[in-house]
């Protein structure tokens, strides 16, 4: 019989990983995603659901795109987090719809 190890991320169950992610911030949550896919979905569904978010008090600006040297625009949204006066650029999971 072969046991299968399981990595550590792996064995967090789906409500204590919810508790912890309610915890973090937006940016930490959208990273959260790319870890696996049942981190993903958790995420996913937290993120859906507004209420459980209520501790992020100093809004995100979400930034209008930035114009390339070649006069088109790039086709990444880009959000500001004012309390660390950061700016992140967000892969689009949908087809940019820009001419």
């Amino acid at each position: 019989m072969v046991l299968e190890r399981k990595k550590p991320f792996e064995i967090i169950t789906e409500d204590i990983l919810k508790s912890i992610l309610k915890r973090l911030p937006l940016i930490d949550i959208l990273r959260a995603k790319a870890v696996c896919s049942s981190w993903k979905s958790t995420a996913q569904a937290l993120l859906s659901t507004n209420s459980d978010l209520c501790h992020f008090k100093i809004p995100w600006l979400l930034l209008p795109r930035e114009e390339s040297n070649s006069g088109g625009t790039n086709a990444s949204p880009r959000i500001m987090n004012l309390e660390e006066n950061r700016v992140y650029k967000l892969k689009s999971s949908t087809p940019s719809t820009d001419g």
